[in-house]
């Protein structure tokens, strides 16, 4: 059985604590302060491709990077009656894993980009940018914005089946 497209608009970030910066519902942006915060990306079931998209405002500085996981959210059955495994804001050494891979394709637009591998460090300008990940294997992907300076940031994926 073939899985639906997985497409998400203007994704809420968590901190570590799982604290939710909602989007804006003009705007689509989240303000994210000074900590980590960890945007669950949507993962087709059969899906092999994606891309997930990164705006940012003229203040925003951090580090973004893309962890992945293969523990389920929840224990037992899907809908979480067993309880929480792995959330998607975790910080537990182990269960998310940065991925760093030096084939990655990462676009960008604006000012204050620097990409190395699967990593993009962000200081003030506004930009964007589009990370494409191929043959996605992992059962769960989130995108870490490690941030310096507070912000404001959009991020939407998109996954093909």
């Amino acid at each position: 059985m073939t899985a639906a497209l997985k497409s998400t608009k203007n994704l809420t970030a968590y901190d570590g604590g799982g604290g939710a910066s909602t989007p804006n519902a003009e705007t689509g942006k989240v303000t994210l302060d000074v900590d980590s915060h960890y945007f669950a990306i949507p993962v087709a079931e059969d899906g092999t491709v994606m891309s997930i998209h990164i705006l940012t405002d003229g203040t925003i500085a951090g580090t973004f990077t893309i962890e992945t996981s293969n523990f389920p959210k929840y224990r037992g059955d899907a809908g979480g009656a067993g309880g929480t495994d792995v959330s998607d804001y975790n910080e537990t050494v182990g269960n998310w894993v940065t991925e760093d891979d030096s084939n990655a394709y990462i676009a960008t637009v604006g000012t204050g980009w620097t990409v190395t591998n699967m990593s993009m460090a962000k200081t003030a300008g506004a930009g964007a940018a589009m990370i494409h990940l191929g043959n996605l294997g992992s059962l769960r992907v989130r995108l870490k914005a490690a941030i310096t300076t507070g912000g404001d940031v959009r991020v939407v994926a998109y996954g093909k089946v």
